[in-house]
């Protein structure tokens, strides 16, 4: 069984041994993962904005249904 103590001293064992490459390779992993994330957000934002249903339809213009009825 881990107790508090055991886990905190492992915690801070753990610590200790990274080194300095270790935590530049943390921070670069990091900020390539948050430039996919934002590049993957602007995507998604366009494609959203291109599949955009427009619902304020003129009572006076077809709609789909009736168009496709009349075209058969």
């Amino acid at each position: 069984m881990l107790s508090l103590t055991k886990l905190h001293e492992t915690t801070k064992k753990a610590i200790q041994e990274i080194t300095r490459q270790d935590w530049t390779g943390f921070c670069h992993h990091v900020a390539t993962l948050e430039a996919e994330y934002w590049e993957k957000d602007g995507v998604i934002q366009n494609i959203i904005d291109q599949i955009s249903i427009n619902l304020n339809i003129d009572s006076g213009s077809e709609n789909c249904s009736s168009s496709s009825e009349e075209s058969v």
